[in-house]
């Protein structure tokens, strides 16, 4: 590239920069959900004033400059669909306390944006945002200008205005960031585990399918890409077992929506060409039988069904149960084409299914030891009295926002209890709905309404009394 197309890369990368640096200034900061996408407005500002300074970024090569501020649009494009105006406000409240109980108040910090796609998605923010910026920027700086910063971004589905019957899915997404956290002591687990319960016979495997003896480094290469794929399995369950404890069976019910039309006995594996980049996810139908023993579930149908017994009830606690059955007909599937390795390592893993499967199993059960013995207790947030006692009052259509002690005004409900009777009364909705008459779109927009409602209002209770609680233990009136 010549001195021209230099400086007109470098032009254009100026300009682009500064429209960014414009739509930010323009957004409206009391839109914001939260405080925390303000903070981030002014982390972004301050990047962009660096990259648009020719006296700081002298050094970097015009395309890449360029590159980063066409890349860079995308991030001011989250940042901008973090809007009250299509966020729950109630919702992200839940979800700041939540966060700020595993995490505390300093960094990392959550934000909230939305997302086409009906699902919810943990972006880690600032970590994107550091990969992208070594390309123009030398690491010394790139820590000068984080300081220590760290934000994850909850990106919330906007295919449905009020999307509550996936609002427990954002439980799994949590569970990616507290995995993060604690990463080398989690993976540890899960990576001797793999040692000790399956190398050996996936190297058994390796050995059958190759047919004649490999070379020692295909052989470390192959073994290298199993144990990350057992991680990143492993992982996927752990994020299951923190949203199944946050969320309780809702959670279950909304996995299983996100799995329609999918293959549910499928292990779905992805691979880049040179075995650098890995995904992995364990099929749904096995997803849904470890959810079976992380919420103790043939306790917890019991349980609410001594409470209250009705037709429809018991058909939603049937379907709970039935969709978690453990089943042995699961399928690895490998997508990877154009990587070496993609025969062989479906192979081993279809070889060795169920023992990899019994292996998870018992690494989950590790993962539950530690995590309880970070957070304390089960930190189960969810109670089949509770339920019961919210399911009631929307058999009524009554608000499902107290819970009745015997005070003339109860306790407020939980966000976990809200969303599990929710979930139960829906289903039972759905369940019940005659087509012919065309009733489906009320009875649900009922019981979304009070949901909705039921969330809002129990969260100003809880602030309230918190308040009250903070104002007399200073002495304050009233």
């Amino acid at each position: 590239m010549n001195s021209f197309e230099q400086h007109v890369a470098r032009s254009k990368a100026h300009i682009l920069f500064g429209k960014a640096i414009d739509v930010l200034e323009q957004l409206d900061g009391d839109c914001f959900p939260t405080v925390t996408s303000d903070d981030v407005r002014g982390h972004l500002l301050n990047i962009l004033r660096t990259l648009r300074d020719p006296d700081l970024i002298g050094g970097a090569d015009p395309v890449l400059l360029y590159q980063q501020a066409v890349q860079f649009q995308e991030y001011v494009s989250i940042l901008a669909a973090s809007s009250i105006e299509h966020i729950s406000w109630p919702l992200v409240g839940y979800c700041d306390q939540i966060w700020e109980e595993h995490f505390g108040t300093d960094s990392p910090r959550v934000f909230y944006s939305t997302t086409q796609q009906n699902n919810y998605f943990l972006v880690k923010f600032s970590e994107k945002l550091k990969n992208q910026l070594i390309t123009v920027l030398p690491k010394s700086q790139i820590q000068t200008l984080f300081d220590g910063k760290a934000f994850y971004c909850l990106q919330l589905a906007s295919v449905e205005d009020e999307n509550l019957p996936l609002y427990a899915i954002i439980g799994h997404e949590f569970g990616h960031a507290l995995f993060h956290k604690n990463a080398d002591e989690y993976e540890e687990v899960a990576l001797q585990a793999y040692e000790s319960q399956l190398a050996v016979s996936f190297q058994m495997s390796i050995q059958k399918h190759s047919g004649t003896p490999l070379l020692e480094d295909e052989n470390t290469r192959i073994d290298k890409l199993l144990s990350r794929i057992y991680v990143k399995l492993a992982t996927e369950l752990f994020s299951d077992m923190v949203a199944a404890l946050l969320m309780g069976p809702a959670y279950l019910l909304a996995l299983h929506e996100t799995g329609w039309g999918t293959r549910k006995n499928l292990f779905r594996v992805a691979l880049s060409p040179n075995g650098n980049w890995l995904e992995a996810h364990p099929s749904h139908q096995f997803r849904q039988s470890c959810l079976h023993k992380t919420l103790d579930l043939d306790v917890f149908c019991s349980d609410l069904l001594k409470k209250k017994k009705n037709p429809e009830l018991e058909k939603a606690l049937g379907f709970l149960k039935e969709s978690t059955t453990e089943s042995e007909d699961d399928r690895v599937g490998v997508d990877s084409p154009e990587n070496p390795d993609t025969a062989i390592i479906r192979h081993c893993l279809q070889e060795n299914i169920v023992k990899v499967k019994e292996s998870l199993q018992g690494t989950v059960i590790e993962f539950r030891k530690l995590h309880e013995k970070r957070h304390g207790g089960s930190n189960q947030s969810f109670s089949s009295d509770n339920i019961h006692a919210l399911l009631e009052r929307f058999s009524h259509h009554i608000l499902p926002n107290i819970i009745p002690d015997g005070s003339p005004l109860g306790t407020p409900a939980e966000f976990a209890d809200i969303l599990n009777a929710a979930a139960l009364e829906r289903f039972e909705a759905l369940e019940g709905c005659d087509l012919q008459k065309d009733d489906s779109q009320k009875r649900i927009g009922v019981v979304e309404r009070l949901t909705a409602k039921a969330l809002e209002v129990s969260f100003v209770q809880k602030e309230y009394l918190k308040w009250k609680k903070e104002d007399t233990a200073h002495g304050r009136t009233q």
